[in-house]
């Protein structure tokens, strides 16, 4: 994960990787990969594609929100959080 505050001089984040595989979680255990992220009602909304098992597995889509309630995207992520999405994703 990459972030940016103007969109040229890129970081890599230090809550690196946001999102991972878990066995806790079935339709999420083997790969995750192909991210997007979109803001929408004081939020940002990262979406995914996950893969339950690794040869023939079922593929699924994922979201993780981030609410921003107000603040500045880049000044919210520099807060400490759990599991939630970042901005600028490359």
């Amino acid at each position: 994960m990459l972030y940016s505050v103007d969109g040229i001089d890129w970081k890599e984040s230090d809550y690196n990787p946001i999102v991972t595989p878990d066995s806790n979680y079935a339709w999420r255990s083997a790969i995750i990969y192909q991210l997007d992220v979109i803001f929408w009602d004081d939020a940002l909304w990262m979406y995914f594609n996950a893969r339950e098992g690794w040869r023939g597995g079922i593929e699924r889509i994922g979201a993780v929100r981030l609410p921003l309630n107000g603040n500045e995207p880049l000044v919210k992520l520099q807060k400490p959080f759990k599991n939630k999405g970042k901005l600028f994703i490359r």
